[in-house]
């Protein structure tokens, strides 16, 4: 299947709290040096409104893992999941943006497994973004 290269740049996302799935958003992957990392909306991952903190799921529950939905490598249109944690201890494992911070609502998770995954970064210079 030949698919165009901005349509392999968005992944779906599936937040759960353990087995339980709380919500679907989408993402990207965005890519510091060697690192890649998924970068979603902050309230995918927390599961809270950014301006009232109120929780976001109808079972009340707020996410400690988030299910990436990749492109296949060898056949992209067929699709790969893998799970990352985005909680630690009940810490975040997600980053805000150093100056906004909770203003920004966006953060950036350091991805850990995506074998056999076709990863196309968002490069945030095309999209002007400023990289300083």
């Amino acid at each position: 299947m030949n698919v165009a290269p901005p349509s392999l740049q968005s992944s779906r996302i599936e937040m759960y709290f353990g087995d339980i799935l709380l919500s679907s958003g989408t993402s990207f992957i965005t890519r510091r040096g060697s690192k890649l990392f998924l970068t979603s909306n902050s309230h995918n991952v927390t599961g809270r409104d950014q301006h009232a903190g109120a929780c976001l799921s109808a079972r009340e529950g707020i996410p400690n893992n988030v299910v990436i939905r990749y492109n296949k490598a060898d056949n992209p249109g067929e699709f790969l999941s893998y799970q990352e944690p985005i909680l630690a201890n009940d810490e975040p494992l997600w980053f805000k943006h150093p100056k906004l911070g909770k203003t920004a609502d966006f953060v950036a998770l350091k991805l850990t497994n995506s074998p056999g995954a076709i990863i196309h970064p968002i490069d945030p210079v095309s999209v002007g973004v400023p990289t300083k």
